[in-house]
């Protein structure tokens, strides 16, 4: 594999997850033609009859019903997939000798490079950053959306 073409596929990878937001996607029913109509903000808390978001970019809060909510779209699983995936390509990388080596610097003079460096710093480094930072995002979104997904739940605090 060579680096210029692991250079490309890692930037259209963090691209693809750094489209993706911070906030929920709530889907919810409303009117009495039963229209789908989105809101999109984060998820500040929660009880049992209704979810409390705040609107992107108004800071406004509303409150959607639950008798409104058809489906909740956490926000981070995006990012743990592209990151996971990442991760999952340098873990492949890493079942080959030559390339732990030339990671560990002892690999022997004549042998070709393995460019360990170069594609730890591609896959390695942004996939343990943007799993994390998705895991972080949907922990915290579904932390504060217990008592509303899970009735009888303790509030988020």
């Amino acid at each position: 594999m060579k680096v210029g073409r692991s250079a490309v596929l890692a930037l259209a990878a963090l691209t693809t997850g750094a489209s993706c937001t911070m906030n929920a996607d709530v889907t919810r029913w409303s009117g009495p033609d039963q229209v789908a109509r989105r809101e999109v903000g984060r998820i500040v808390r929660s009880d049992e009859g209704a979810l409390y978001i705040e609107r992107d970019g108004t800071g406004e809060t509303v409150s959607v019903p639950r008798a409104e909510v058809h489906d909740v779209d956490h926000p981070g699983n995006v990012l743990m997939v592209v990151g996971g995936i990442l991760l999952g390509l340098w873990a492949f990388r890493m079942t080959d000798s030559r390339f732990r080596q030339d990671l560990a610097s002892d690999a022997p003079a004549d042998a070709p490079p393995a460019h360990a460096v170069p594609v730890t710093f591609i896959f390695a480094i942004p996939g343990a950053l943007l799993f994390s930072a998705g895991a972080l995002f949907y922990a915290r979104s579904k932390r504060a959306a217990a008592p509303f997904e899970h009735p009888g739940a303790p509030a988020a605090q």
